[in-house]
């Protein structure tokens, strides 16, 4: 296929279903001279308590490059990536197209065919089904080079007290509790989450638009024992998982990060193409991995951050190398798609892509 501007129009605005964060999308598309898209990052969008470093935004594009690369090579495209240096401008990255490239493989044309059924999903999983080592073998074979993979199969009692504690603690603070509600919608938009996606009881959805119109009532609320509910929603979805992925990466750095999100997406693909569900964990892990990495969460209370200091050592009973671990995910068996209102929707093309020629 002969590269031009409507040709990599096409294939971005086929890859605008990338996860990220809440479902804020905060990447721009710039098309320039017929062979090239920068991708640039709105800040704003993706600011969160849990996107400290932009490590989860960092994911995200890598998610976005693996639908990008998987419809490029699909008509016979291949991608550079360049990434850009972050002081002058809002500008991440550079996507170069070229002509020329091997057929997708076994595995690659797998997850392509398949992209269209990943979703994340909060449901209570089936305990009767089982990810075997074989499966686990499979997946280990979608991941790059610069990450690894490894599972509590099943989940350990121990790790599921100290995320609850992790739960219970962070929800009491105000700040993390209000980045999220933002992006809760009452029905299917364009941007955020519909709360049923959320898998909160119908009793709950009046007060979560109330908490997103009057903070202060939810700094009343959590001072009264109500963020004892969402601990008891984790547990109930603890309880009704099969196993725990964690990623782990090897330096931190940007390409890295990318390569994280490209492995997560295939994952992702491959799990839900096979009748299991994903959801990520961010909370347990991604916190105490920035703490790793010797940054300090100036905004964090005090008490979080201790428990989150705890976790490598935790970690460490079952997980080789847990001062790597970046990423947590968990899954099960689900007995049939998420519903069509539970899913997340995305911007139109004309609103994040532009042509600059």
């Amino acid at each position: 296929m002969k590269i031009n501007s409507q040709v990599i129009k096409q294939l971005v605005g086929k890859s605008l279903f990338y996860p990220s964060g809440d479902n804020a999308q905060p990447f721009r598309f710039s098309i320039q001279n017929q062979e090239r898209v920068v991708v640039s990052y709105l800040e704003e969008k993706a600011r969160h308590p849990l996107n400290e470093q932009c490590i989860a935004s960092w994911m995200a594009l890598g998610h976005f490059i693996e639908i990008l690369s998987l419809h490029a090579q699909s008509v016979g495209l291949d991608l550079e990536i360049k990434i850009k240096e972050q002081k002058q401008d809002s500008a991440w990255v550079e996507i170069f197209f070229k002509e020329g490239v091997q057929p997708l493989n076994k595995q690659r044309k797998f997850i392509h065919e398949h992209l269209d059924l990943r979703t994340t999903d909060r449901r209570p999983y089936l305990k009767k089904s089982q990810l075997s080592q074989v499966d686990i073998e499979e997946l280990k074979k979608l991941i790059e080079v610069s990450v690894e993979l490894e599972f509590l199969n099943p989940v350990v009692q121990d790790w599921v007290v100290h995320l609850l504690k992790v739960e219970e603690l962070a929800w009491k603070w105000s700040e993390l509790a209000l980045s999220t509600f933002k992006w809760v919608t009452l029905k299917p938009m364009k941007e955020g989450m519909p709360w049923k996606n959320l898998n909160v009881p119908f009793w709950m959805v009046p007060s979560l638009f109330a908490f997103k119109k009057f903070p202060a009532f939810y700094r009343l609320s959590s001072a009264f024992g109500a963020t004892k509910i969402n601990k008891q929603i984790l547990a109930h979805q603890l309880s009704h998982t099969l196993a725990l992925g964690f990623w782990k990466i090897k330096s931190p750095q940007p390409q890295n990060y990318i390569a994280l999100g490209r492995s997560n997406l295939r994952v992702w693909t491959w799990l839900n193409a096979h009748g299991f569900g994903y959801q990520p964990m961010t909370l347990g892990v991604l916190p105490s991995y920035i703490l790793g990495q010797g940054y300090i969460l100036e905004s964090w209370p005090s008490p979080l951050v201790t428990l989150l200091k705890e976790t490598k050592k935790l970690l460490g009973r079952w997980i080789e190398n847990p001062q790597q671990v970046i990423w947590s995910f968990r899954t099960g068996g689900i007995d049939h798609p998420l519903p069509q209102n539970q899913r997340t929707l995305r911007l139109f093309e004309d609103e994040v892509i532009e042509i600059l020629d």
